[in-house]
């Protein structure tokens, strides 16, 4: 378990920010939007290890999906 240092959301978030592996970080930005979702912060570079999204379900869930990816810069 890891402190939480920012929010990607003004209201303050009680509950368990989730990462889900996924194969395509694009793929799943476009099913967020499609399907009622919120992007909070687009694909982003984690060097070395892969690209991150943060989004807002439509039940407000924050949910983030993770494409690993060492080449990521």
């Amino acid at each position: 378990m890891q402190s939480r240092k920012y929010s990607p959301v003004a209201d303050k978030i009680i509950g368990l920010e989730c990462t889900i592996g996924v194969e395509s970080i694009e793929a799943i930005i476009e099913k967020v939007k499609i399907n009622g979702g919120q992007i909070l912060m687009p694909k982003t570079a984690i060097p070395y290890v892969g690209w991150i999204a943060k989004f807002l379900d439509t039940e407000g869930n924050l949910i983030c999906g993770m494409q690993y990816n060492n080449t990521a810069r």
